[in-house]
């Protein structure tokens, strides 16, 4: 197993399995064996966590398409990546009420530290894709259940996890100006999100707003 994965593991088993579901919005479920399934929707998807193994499964039917990474998955294919952020998310969360207040991404803890990485990650793939194709940025949007956000010149809202919003504002650019864009987060993400999960999560909103035009 991944390093990374049985750290994360062992960190998410300290947590009080209710309390972490209700400050994150995650379900607490049981089947009618008596275990207990966390279930948790993470950019559009829902994934199930069967514990006490930590056993971290898609809900997707075997053979249905899915967007993230761009693969058919069946039941049990879940990128170990994934697995990571889901936990991750479950460990950080607080219950923090939203604020309603958007940021930038270096307005979070040590934002402007990975600005750059941030940039070469997540908003040149999406300049990539998008720039001289606004009108697909909004067919990728919807295609994704995202909701269309008043901001100029293009602005659609993602609910990438139950108490976590990403707003992707494009600017369309003129003869002076490139194309340009901006990711931006309720002011209560740090009580959600590690800033290395941010960029994360990010990342993979932008994939999946590709393959929706693919």
């Amino acid at each position: 197993m991944n390093t990374s994965l049985e750290l994360t593991i062992e960190e998410f088993k300290k947590l009080d399995v209710k309390e972490s579901c209700r400050n994150s919005g995650a379900i607490l479920k049981e089947n009618p064996s008596g275990q207990k399934i966390i279930v948790l929707s993470y950019l559009n998807q829902e994934f199930l966590i069967r514990l006490p193994d930590i056993e971290i499964t898609s809900s997707v039917p075997e053979g249905s398409p899915k967007g993230i990474h761009s693969d058919i998955r069946t039941k049990d294919k879940v990128e170990t990546s994934e697995k990571i952020t889901l936990l991750h998310y479950l460990i950080s969360s607080k219950g923090t009420p939203l604020s309603g207040k958007l940021i930038d991404f270096r307005e979070v803890p040590e934002g402007n530290f990975y600005y750059s990485t941030f940039t070469s990650l997540v908003h040149k793939p999406f300049l990539r894709t998008f720039g001289e194709k606004p009108e697909l940025f909004l067919k990728a949007g919807e295609s994704l259940n995202g909701s269309k956000a008043d901001l100029k010149d293009l602005s659609m809202k993602f609910l990438v996890l139950p108490r976590v919003a990403v707003t992707t504002v494009f600017y369309k650019g003129d003869e002076e100006f490139p194309p340009d864009c901006k990711f931006l987060f309720d002011s209560s993400i740090p009580d959600y999100l590690s800033t290395e999960a941010i960029v994360k999560v990010c990342e993979e909103l932008v994939k999946e707003l590709a393959v929706k035009i693919q």
